[in-house]
C-alpha cells in the first residue's frame, strides 16, 4: 500500500528573522512501516566559535529536482520540529529528520531570499538502514 507523509519547510529571512513563510509538502510513499526514512538532504557542520550551523550541501542522488523550488545547497537549518538545533551533533540532526512513513517534520531553514515561488514537488523517499 502508500502511505502519506507531510513534509513542511518554515523559511526564515536571515535578515529579518521575525519574518517567516511555509510551505508544505505532501507526498505518497510505500508503506513499509519498519523502515526509517529521510528526507534526501546532505547536510554539513559547521562550527565557527560555540555556534553550529547545518548547513544544506546537497541531496541524495536523484532527489535534485524535487527541492529544487524548495532548498539550495547553502541553506541553514535552524530547526527541526520546532526544535532548536544550535547545540545538537550532526548525526543528532539526522536523526531528528528519520521518521516512519506517515510521520511528518518541520524544518525551519534561514536563507538570503524567500521571495521565490515554492512548488511542492513529489519526492521519493529513500530508506535508512541502520548497520
Amino acid at each position: 500500500g502508500w502511505s502519506r507523509f507531510y513534509l513542511q519547510f518554515v523559511f526564515q529571512d536571515s535578515s529579518s528573522p521575525s519574518s517567516m513563510k511555509e510551505e508544505n509538502n505532501l507526498v505518497d510513499i510505500a508503506d513499509d512501516s519498519d523502515e526509517l526514512y529521510g528526507i534526501g538532504l546532505k547536510v554539513d557542520i559547521e562550527t565557527v566559535g560555540d555556534q553550529k550551523k547545518f548547513i544544506v550541501r546537497g541531496f541524495v542522488e536523484g532527489c535534485e529536482t524535487k527541492y529544487s523550488d524548495c532548498l539550495q545547497s547553502g541553506n541553514v537549518i535552524t530547526k527541526v520540529d520546532g526544535k532548536c538545533v544550535r547545540d545538537k551533533s550532526l548525526a543528532e540532526v539526522l536523526f531528528m529528520v528519520l521518521g516512519p512513513c506517515g510521520t511528518t517534520v518541520t524544518l525551519t531553514v534561514e536563507k538570503k531570499h524567500i521571495e521565490q515561488s515554492l512548488i511542492p514537488a513529489p519526492f521519493t523517499f529513500l530508506p535508512i538502514h541502520e548497520q
